[in-house]
């Protein structure tokens, strides 16, 4: 994957955390919605407490969406907080090479000129040389057309010399974008930063499943979690896996 694809990649994954805020903040409203409403019925009916022993404790429940609230609301923030990094990096790599982009082209143009030059005069010289070859074989005892034959090949040979030095130099002058301009540490840096925003997000999905799943159950009292609610959260969370997993490959080996 070139640098741009994973310029790309970043940008819409960085789109993606940002939407996801709105779900989530969706998800915990409607969660507190369900849990509060659950409370002032309860309150208002005034029905004999739920003992711990029906496996039905909503108190229990209402806490352990307070808590996912709050694991949710982190993990989403690192997440955003990385991803933002990344971008930032990227951008700068992107801006630096904007500010010679100019020079470098021409740099590189110049290089594959020297470089195709050189492949023409290889091009000729073989040419050349299989008429030597040719010549050679037609008179096998002819000592001239053997040193002539001799001296086309050294310069075959150092022909070949020079086109392997200008294809390095054409290489050296290829202009780099985006991450290839980055390296050492701050390669790595943004490598684990986008891993790791990848991972806060699905952590953050995962989190924001449970605290649905567990409003719908004080919403219905405790009864939700038949089939239809199974496939629906196990479809969820496969979608959901194999969107991060894609951008975790990215991540990993995108740079």
């Amino acid at each position: 994957m070139n640098a741009l694809s994973a310029r790309k990649c970043s940008e819409f994954f960085c789109g993606f955390v940002v939407a996801a805020f709105a779900v989530y903040a969706l998800v915990i409203a409607i969660s507190t919605f369900n849990t509060s409403s659950s409370s002032t019925a309860s309150t208002c009916a005034a029905p004999p407490p739920a003992s711990p022993s029906d496996g039905c404790d909503k108190d229990k429940m209402r806490n352990d969406i307070s808590m996912l609230v709050r694991c949710l609301v982190s993990a989403q923030t690192c997440s955003l907080l990385l991803i933002f990094f990344v971008r930032a990096i990227l951008e700068s790599a992107q801006a630096a090479h904007d500010r010679v982009a100019k020079d470098e082209d021409a740099a590189h143009k110049a290089a594959n000129d020297e470089l195709n030059v050189a492949n023409e005069k290889l091009l000729t010289l073989r040419r050349r040389l299989d008429g030597c070859s040719e010549k050679v074989r037609q008179r096998l005892e002819d000592g001239e057309r053997w040193a002539a034959l001799a001296i086309e090949q050294q310069l075959e040979k150092n022909l070949v010399a020079e086109v392997d030095l200008a294809r390095q130099h054409s290489d050296r002058t290829k202009p780099k974008e985006g991450m290839d301009r980055i390296t050492g540490p701050w390669r790595t840096a943004v490598r684990v930063s986008f891993f790791l925003s990848v991972f806060f997000s699905q952590v953050a999905a995962v989190i924001a499943g449970f605290a649905f799943y567990y409003s719908l159950k004080i919403e219905e009292n405790c009864k939700f979690g038949g089939f239809v609610e199974i496939i629906a959260f196990s479809c969820a969370f496969i979608c959901s896996l194999s969107f991060h997993v894609f951008f975790a490959w990215v991540s990993i080996t995108g740079y």
